[in-house]
């Protein structure tokens, strides 16, 4: 018998957060389940910001006038901005753990928003934490940025509830937290993709492709200062 949990929809940016809190006490009740977007295809929508043609991205940077605008322009423009925001990231995860991209370097990191009511966010994360457990070792670290709204106590027991033990950043109590506003993130999942060399290389990496990419990334080598 198919055990796979049936869900209709239109496209990712019609989910609310009571829609995700239904999906999320649906695969409860069924902890065996796929879920299956029905009517609903997801392109590969993973975008490499360091492998494209330059001459066919290149937008000039003052052309944005907000950082949300970068995610729109794309290409050389985005790539400037988020390396921009990341080369002064700067936060502290719900443990009390500071992070900074000098505490990353050396390693792959993914930085990943997302919330626990948005379920394309939810359908990520079994290969995120698939990646996670096989890499982990290797040089590979998640940076998550939470958009919830709940009391981080109840943050931390939903996320060892459902295996999420990569760090987690809470940016949910205002409409655009800090971390968002940063790299200009409005709209989950988004995620960003660094290489050991601290460069941002990508953008929405998705599915079963994280795994793969992720493990072509570390197969490069550390830079001279990590040896």
């Amino acid at each position: 018998m198919d055990s796979s949990l049936r869900v209709e929809s239109e496209g990712f940016l019609s989910w609310s957060e009571d829609t995700g809190i239904w999906l999320l006490e649906e695969l409860a009740r069924r902890p065996a389940s796929a879920v299956v977007f029905a009517g609903l295809e997801r392109p590969d929508d993973y975008t490499d910001l360091i492998s494209a043609d330059p001459a066919s991205l290149l937008v000039p940077s003052s052309s944005i006038s907000a950082p949300e605008q970068a995610w729109s322009k794309g290409g050389e423009a985005l790539r400037i901005f988020l390396q921009s925001s990341y080369d002064v990231f700067a936060a502290t995860d719900l443990d009390g753990k500071a992070w900074t991209r000098k505490k990353l370097a050396g390693k792959v990191v993914l930085i990943e928003f997302w919330a626990s009511w948005c379920a394309p966010c939810v359908a990520e994360l079994p290969y995120l934490r698939e990646t996670y457990e096989q890499l982990k070792t290797r040089g590979f670290a998640i940076i998550g940025v939470n958009r919830d709204q709940r009391p981080p106590e109840q943050l931390k027991l939903w996320l060892s509830t459902h295996g999420v033990t990569w760090p987690q950043i809470a940016d949910g109590l205002e409409v655009q937290g800090p971390m968002a506003k940063a790299f200009g993130v409005v709209g989950i999942p988004k995620s960003v993709l660094i290489d050991r060399q601290g460069r941002v290389v990508g953008v929405n990496l998705r599915g079963r492709r994280v795994t793969s990419k992720v493990a072509e990334l570390l197969g490069e080598p550390r830079p001279v200062s990590e040896h």
